[in-house]
């Protein structure tokens, strides 16, 4: 499946044949000798992903190192061309436009094995797909907002100022001149676009569907309209090819995606789902539905394991033979989100869980049932799909997370889960149900400074021979480490305390102070 959205299609078929094909090559280690080390970050990642490692207590390692070039340049020699790499699944996607070297390609030493992602040649190909919504103004998104109690944290002043958001999507038609996306614009919440798909089509004139899932999140129409995080700030990525349906689409999701890390963002948020292929014998079944089989499940995973928090759209197959989610919304610690409509009942076309495994899938509901939208002349309307419950959940979470930047992200997923509707009886419809993020907010501050009643306060920083820690007053345990995640000292004190660093190796270091079973984590930096 595409995008989470329900549509209505024309489809226009032709055949076209080549003769190339892409394929995923994985290899075994990142060099020997490895041309990185976790005590040079800088080396291979963005400050901000540096900063939101350490924010979180999140060890730097290996699955960080870019993959190794001399694989990538010997691959290259055979003639073929790379199109994405993968640093946490140490592999790439090249294109082949002569499938017999793949057998060279297979034999060298370093190679673990290979997959074709996408055939080039004979076969159907879908030319167009479009959206057939009906266009007239529907009114604001006060539903949508007021279902979440989203409109409580924008009255504290909590709309998702400096956190940042990827949207991964299909393409952001006119988003470039949409009068809906002017003060997003203006304001410079625009962070920049990619495009994985590579296919030469300008992102802005590209599929429209991304510019709808944007617009509930920040898009903003004078006393028509807003979104649910309208002062967040986002990445445009775009990875799907409405043209076709094929594996290369996964791997083009795995590309934003690390991506998406490197450019240290908060919160990745994708409505598209994938079951079946234009080459049905590349099609998933539900037991795929782990978490631990297919690559962009796996990589959603550590996405989160990187401190990112990941949401997915549950998918529109509840009212289709598949009914079940789609990968990656089957990944572990992210939040997939089903749909309800108005009345708060589950919309018929949300798929189901669980995951194959057992795990509760959707993890929470959004309204997606006649989700009000900003169209591509800047005027409201209404659609309907889980690529719509997705994005508002995730300008909801950019709030709640603006407002506890202290929690990591799966400690604000298990906030989210924990104050929702259906949180003691979750199910397989609903989740844990609807959320309500006010209650979450209060609840969560109210325990935060009951246990965390200051912050950890580090001088000098960077720091040459001594570093003094100031912490939340009481007896409170003080762990720092290095970025292997090895202890470098440990107490059990209160207030201030001076320790002397002078021996330490150069680099960063993290603090990490615990009391009451609540964290607070900061850094050292080592000249």
């Amino acid at each position: 499946m595409k995008r989470n959205v329900v549509i209505g299609c024309f489809l226009f078929v032709v055949t076209v044949c080549f003769s190339q094909a892409y394929f995923f090559v994985r290899f075994s280690d990142k060099g020997n000798p490895c041309a990185y080390t976790v005590e040079n970050p800088c080396d291979f990642l963005s400050n901000r992903a540096i900063e939101r490692r350490v924010a979180h207590g999140i060890v730097i390692d290996s699955t960080d190192f870019p993959v190794h070039a001399a694989y990538l340049d010997a691959i290259q020699s055979l003639g073929l061309t790379l199109k994405h790499t993968s640093r946490w699944l140490n592999g790439a996607t090249f294109l082949a436009t002569d499938t017999s070297v793949m057998a060279q390609v297979r034999a060298l030493p370093f190679v673990v094995y290979t997959q074709c992602t996408k055939k080039l040649s004979g076969g159907k190909r879908k030319i167009s797909d479009k959206l057939a919504f009906t266009k007239g103004n529907h009114g604001t998104a006060t539903t949508q907002i007021e279902m979440l109690r989203i409109d409580s944290l924008h009255a504290l002043n909590f709309k998702g100022d400096n956190i940042h958001i990827a949207v991964i999507d299909a393409g952001f038609y006119k988003l470039d001149t949409n009068p809906g996306f002017e003060r997003f614009r203006s304001n410079g919440q625009l962070l920049g676009v990619r495009d994985f798909v590579g296919d030469s089509i300008d992102i802005y004139k590209a599929d429209a569907h991304g510019m709808h899932v944007l617009s509930t999140i920040v898009g903003y129409l004078p006393e028509n309209y807003m979104g649910s995080a309208p002062n967040a700030s986002c990445w445009l990525l775009r990875t799907e090819d409405v043209a076709s349906e094929t594996l290369l689409e996964i791997d083009n999701w795995v590309a934003a995606v690390e991506f998406a890390d490197s450019a240290g963002v908060d919160i990745i948020t994708s409505s598209l789902g994938y079951s079946t292929f234009d080459d049905a014998s590349t099609n998933f079944s539900y037991a795929d539905m782990n978490g631990r089989t297919v690559r962009n499940s796996i990589v959603a995973t550590m996405a989160a394991r990187k401190g990112i928090l990941v949401l997915n759209s549950a998918g529109n197959e509840g009212n289709k033979p598949w009914r079940y989610i789609t990968t990656p919304a089957d990944a572990d610690s992210i939040l997939t989100v089903g749909s309800v409509g108005a009345s708060c009942s589950p919309s018929p076309f949300s798929s189901f869980g669980p995951s194959s495994d057992g795990r509760i899938k959707p993890d929470v509901c959004a309204m997606g049932g006649m989700t009000a939208l900003i169209n591509a002349d800047g005027y409201t309307f209404s659609g309907n799909g889980t690529s719509f419950s997705t994005p508002i959940m995730a300008g909801a979470v950019a709030c709640l997370w603006q407002a506890l930047p202290q929690l990591s992200c799966i400690e604000i997923a298990n906030l989210v889960r924990q104050n929702s509707s259906q949180s003691e009886y979750p199910d397989s419809i609903m989740g844990y149900g609807i959320p309500d993020m006010v209650r979450a907010y209060y609840g969560a501050s109210s325990q935060l400074s009951r246990t965390e009643t200051g912050v950890i306060s580090v001088y000098p920083n960077p720091a040459t021979d001594v570093v003094s820690i100031v912490v939340p007053a009481g007896a409170v345990k003080i762990t720092i480490t290095d970025l292997f995640g090895r202890e470098i000292w440990r107490s059990t004190v209160g207030g201030t305390c001076t320790i002397n660093c002078s021996e330490w190796s150069q680099g960063i270091y993290f603090v990490t102070v615990t009391a009451n079973h609540k964290r607070l984590v900061s850094k050292i930096i080592k000249k």
